[in-house]
């Protein structure tokens, strides 16, 4: 790979992993290269979780788009870099759910206020 951005193009013309169709991650993938009249090129690889992509990816088997939040172990670890692309930004809304009338036992009440210090609403 080259240290310039690469091209909505040229990121369709690499090896692609993917999550299985019907993931809401790959619908705002797909989604997006519609809207600039692209689609993937090279699938070639089709997995059921973010660990087994980010495995694919390790084994240089190719490249993929993850949540940045999914992969900063092995950011950090080196293991994994982040391929720039030009005018590709996406975004995807996080949610998160609890049992209507259930109170959280304290371990979840913590792990809500982290969650709302690091990412508040």
């Amino acid at each position: 790979m080259k240290n310039q951005p690469l091209s909505l193009q040229e990121l369709c013309a690499e090896p692609m992993i993917l999550r299985e169709a019907g993931s809401g991650t790959r619908e705002v993938i797909e989604r997006h290269l519609v809207k600039g009249g692209l689609k993937l090129e090279r699938a070639t690889m089709v997995l059921g979780s973010t660990e087994a992509i980010k495995r694919a990816v390790i084994a240089g088997l190719g490249v993929a788009i993850v949540s940045h939040l999914t992969v900063q172990p092995e950011l950090m670890s080196g293991q994994l870099v982040i391929l720039p692309v030009r005018n590709f930004q996406l975004t995807r809304p996080l949610h998160r759910l609890c049992w209507r009338g259930r109170a959280l036992n304290p371990a979840a009440l913590a792990f809500v206020r982290l969650l709302n210090e690091k990412y508040p609403i």
